[in-house]
């Protein structure tokens, strides 16, 4: 017998028949792979020998060989080619076509893909599964590692050491034996472990688990397997050990299906039928299922040959033609770049960078920056699904004509949003600067240019002049846009109106739809809410009138906004929300945008619906399919993480909300700058949640860094410094400094005032301004400032309003400060009234009203009145944690209370309590903890018991 050689280790240089071995490739079960060269051909092949381990077995050797014939029977661009099958020694190896490339398990874990770009592929190895049946071949144990894809995009399955002819009797394949002997069953083993199951165990059909015979269905079935896989990132069936898998497959018990999969309806029901148990409940062929997943206007295919007259008379020429083909192909998808030339070129790149930096704003660098990266990696993209959609019709044949218009189209689409922000960008002002990187951020990204399904129901006239006109009103759309992400609202409001009017003039419903959301939604921006609901209803009706899925999913997005969170509709924005989503959902994954923006919305409804622990979900939610859509340092990502982040602050999950409006300050820092106006609203954010967690000297030290760059930016006396000084007030009172207090207090107000004297944006100022005079002693005009909120606030809010309840507690505080007791009770009765009734009512401003009340009540000494309402506020406090002073404060009225009704133990123990409490707040005003203590001692002391029975 001849020497045996290491299959495992072959050195460079080792001849094998005629072939050079190369370099080691890898192994799979049952064989080695070596690059080799074929000297005679010039050219590099692939050798597949038996491994070592293996070569005892004739099991091994004959299952090479049996893929040698198998392939040799093939002949298909989708199946890897078998050139030559030998032997050398005891050995048996076979010469293949070499691919460069990778399996398609490695491909699909590279970066996320989209159903589209799966579903093509899946369909490009079924084809080449449909050809080895054709060829009374069946191959057993097809899964992503049998399938190759090629540095240019080749597709071809491959490891046919499985196949069997269809007519081989042999193929009927025992279950598992055991290992004592006894008879075969399924036990309770990793579904990892290797036995006699012919073909890979989560793969395999339900006949293969039986030992009944495998034929084409079997391949169709582990076909489905491996896309549902590929499409859901799980498996359809759930099984941690082989008994456990194999009752779910032979059971037919598939997973529900993940939601928000991107998966459209047909390809889910073509999986399902691919997926049945009983053989004969499957599709009679892989063609059938090949053509029911490829039956959306998706997926026609019409292959086109350039080259089509080379031919045997032709052969002395063929060499020329293939390489002049060759060249033409490569230059055929190279027509990208000259499409974005005046667009996003380094002309444009240094014309925005001098408008930018021209406007001499604190984060105009940052700006550049920020701006560049975001329009280059969109540029990038965009150049991607050029290459892609165009190389889906010329270059593979697997897309026809029609399709290709399409996605070219909704590119140029993209193209003319890109063109028209980055001429805004080249006339930048100031606010324009501000918005620079935030509107860049905003375009829509050309993966919906994926969306073929989406794209087919919405094409644009046939007619040319039609076509032209519906052209025009998308580049005004697009231009409205622009304005709008950089807000420049009523000349964006103004290019709607006009994009609306000309699209009903053309009479293309789709763009009429897209135009009137967008004059909806600026007519909202701009403060004429009535119209703006008016006008995104009839964008709702034209868009679903017209099947316009994605301009339906925006309107009700936006109705959302308008309905719940302008008009307090909640139910009915609800409602709408759902509507939305399942618009949403039919969308699929391309449109994450749309969903995030959705979810966001959805989630603020509850937060203001008093739904804190929903909102929050469905906020976290929110995050993850922004965070998804929007990877890196995107502002998108920022803003969702603030509006995480007063949602948890809502439900009093404060430690959250501090982490999440930090997070979201480093991204803005990165994003855009230290200095820019969106960091200062970060930290305004976390200085209010430092201040309700009583870190008083942290939270002053973020809003005045906060104020310094509003300052910087806008000076000192703009709008947009007023929350800024507001909160600052407020801190500085907390901490005893109660004359700066009044001073930033009321200049905030003074500013706020002089944007709109009867807003009721102003009543929280007011309420703040009374509350620092109040601390100051002025109790004149503190109660001035509280009557004049009381008035805007009932005409504009009702009675029922938490800035209302505000007002009338400072009312209440302010009788009572004067010795008008009875006054003291029924404002401070109306004020709790105010807060129970009002909507999405944050319970702490409850728990301080309701001390309010009961500490007026202890003043008139109707103890009994007042402990249920004070045990009330200490339970509320208890379940939503906040700023400890007010705990504080709350605890020693009940301990008062408690004291005079016997409870001398409880009550001191509660006061005790308070004082820990509040020393836990850094910088906090010391004087009503001396207070405190100066009670505890007196009450603790040997002439307390005396002193309180007199």
């Amino acid at each position: 017998m001849a020497d045996r050689i290491d299959t495992d280790d072959l050195r460079r240089g080792t001849t094998l028949g005629r072939y050079v071995v190369l370099e080691r490739l890898g192994a799979g079960g049952m064989g080695v792979v070596y690059a080799a060269y074929d000297p005679e051909l010039d050219r590099r092949v692939a050798l597949k020998l038996v491994r070592p381990g293996d070569a005892p077995d004739p099991e091994a050797r004959s299952r090479l060989l049996r893929e040698a014939r198998a392939l040799a029977r093939v002949s298909h661009p989708n199946v890897v080619p078998v050139h030559d099958a030998g032997t050398f020694g005891d050995e048996v190896f076979l010469a293949m076509a070499l691919i460069e490339g990778r399996t398609l398990r490695a491909w699909l874990a590279e970066r996320p893909r989209s159903p589209r770009g799966i579903l093509e592929l899946f369909i490009l190895a079924g084809r080449g599964l449909a050809a080895a049946h054709a060829a009374g071949v069946v191959h057993r144990d097809f899964k992503p590692e049998n399938v190759l894809i090629g540095a240019k995009g080749e597709v071809e399955v491959t490891d046919f050491g499985q196949a069997r002819p269809v007519e081989d009797g042999a193929e009927h394949v025992a279950p598992p034996a055991r290992r004592d002997g006894a008879a075969p069953i399924l036990t309770a083993t990793p579904i990892t472990e290797q036995g006699a199951l012919i073909g890979t165990p989560a793969y395999m059909a339900p006949e293969q688990f039986l030992g009944r015979p495998a034929d084409a269905r079997s391949d169709q079935f582990s076909f489905c397997v491996a896309l549902w896989e590929a499409l859901h990132g799980e498996r359809p069936f759930e099984g941690q050990t082989l008994e456990q898998l194999a009752f779910a497959v032979t059971m037919g018990q598939i997973r529900t299906v993940p939601r928000g999969s991107g998966v459209s309806a047909s390809t889910r029901q073509a999986l399902l039928r691919g997926l049945s148990p009983q053989p004969d409940q499957r599709f009679p062929s892989m063609e059938a299922l090949l053509d029911a997943l490829a039956r959306d206007p998706v997926f026609h295919r019409r292959r086109r040959w350039i080259v089509a007259g080379i031919g045997s008379a032709a052969v002395a020429g063929a060499v020329g033609l293939v390489v002049a083909y060759s060249l033409y192909r490569a230059q055929l998808c190279s027509g990208g770049p000259s499409r974005l030339a005046g667009v996003w070129d380094e002309p444009r790149r240094a014309e925005v960078e001098r408008a930018l930096l021209a406007t001499s704003a604190p984060f105009a660098q940052a700006a550049v920056s920020g701006v560049r990266r975001i329009l280059d990696g969109y540029a990038g993209d965009w150049l991607a699904d050029y290459r892609q959609a165009c190389a889906a019709t010329h270059l593979r044949g697997e897309q026809s004509e029609q399709l290709l218009d399409l996605r070219m189209r909704c590119l140029e689409r993209r193209r003319t949003e890109l063109a028209s922000l980055v001429d805004a960008l080249a006339h930048a002002d100031l606010q324009t600067a501000e918005k620079s990187v935030s509107a860049a951020s905003a375009l829509r990204r050309p993966v919906v240019c994926d969306d073929l399904d989406a794209l087919a129901s919405i094409a644009d006239p046939v007619d040319p002049g039609s076509r032209k006109a519906v052209e025009g009103v998308r580049a005004r759309i697009a231009q409205a846009e622009a304005l709008l992400t950089l807000a420049k609202f009523p000349r964006a409001l103004e290019i709607a109106r006009a994009a609306a009017s000309e699209a009903r003039a053309a009479n293309h419903e789709p763009v009429l739809a897209e135009a009137l959301y967008r004059q909806g939604d600026l007519e909202g921006r701009t403060g004429d809410l009535t119209h703006a609901e008016q006008t995104l209803g009839e964008a709702a009706l034209v868009a679903d009138r017209s099947r316009h899925d994605e301009a339906r999913a925006s309107v009700l997005t936006e109705l959302i906004f308008y309905v719940g969170l302008r008009g307090g509709r909640f139910p009915e924005a609800l409602r709408i929300a759902d509507q939305a989503g399942a618009v949403v959902d039919r969308l699929g994954a391309q449109h994450d945008e749309q969903r995030a923006q959705l979810l966001n919305y959805r989630a603020a409804v509850l937060r203001e619906k008093g739904e804190g622990e929903a909102a929050v979900k469905e906020h976290e939610h929110a995050l993850a399919v922004r965070e998804r859509a929007s990877p890196g340092d995107d502002p998108k990502v920022a803003r969702m993480l603030n509006n995480v982040g007063i949602t948890y602050e809502y439900a009093g999950r404060l430690q959250d909300a501090l982490t999440t409006h930090t997070r979201a300050r480093g991204i803005l820092e990165r994003a855009m700058g230290a200095q820019h106006p969106d960091v200062a609203g970060s930290l305004t954010n976390a200085g209010t949640v430092l201040y309700r967690l009583g870190r008083f000297r942290e939270s002053e030290e973020a809003t005045r860094r906060a104020l310094e760059i509003y300052r910087a930016v806008y000076g000192a006396r703009s709008t947009l410094t007023a929350p800024a000084l507001l909160n600052l007030g407020a801190i500085l009172r907390r901490e005893g400094q109660v004359d700066e207090a009044v001073t930033s207090t009321r200049a905030a107000a003074e500013i706020k005032a002089g944007a709109g004297p009867g807003s009721p944006a102003l009543l929280v100022y007011l309420n703040e301004l009374g509350s620092a005079l109040e601390a100051q002693g002025e109790i004149v005009e503190a109660r001035s400032q509280f009557q004049r909120s009381l008035d805007i606030g009932a005409k504009a809010l009702g009675p029922t309003h938490s800035r209302v309840a505000s007002a009338l507690a400072g009312l209440g505080r302010c009788a009572l400060a004067s010795g008008n007791l009875a006054g003291a009770v029924d404002f401070h009765k109306r004020a709790v009234a105010a807060a129970e009734g009002a909507s999405g009512n944050d319970p702490r401003e409850l728990a301080l009203h309701l001390t309010d009340l009961g500490r007026a009540l202890v003043v008139g000494r109707r103890w009994d009145e007042a402990r249920p309402l004070l045990e009330r506020a200490v339970a509320i406090q208890e379940r939503h944690p906040g700023d400890p002073t007010e705990d504080a404060e709350t605890r020693f009225v009940l301990a008062q209370v408690r004291w005079e009704r016997g409870d001398r133990p409880g009550s001191l123990q509660l006061a005790d309590a308070a004082l820990v409490r509040y020393r836990t707040a850094d910088g906090a005003d010391v004087r009503p903890a001396r207070a405190m203590e100066r009670w505890v001692s007196e009450h603790r002391g040997p002439s307390s018991e005396k002193r309180a029975r007199q």
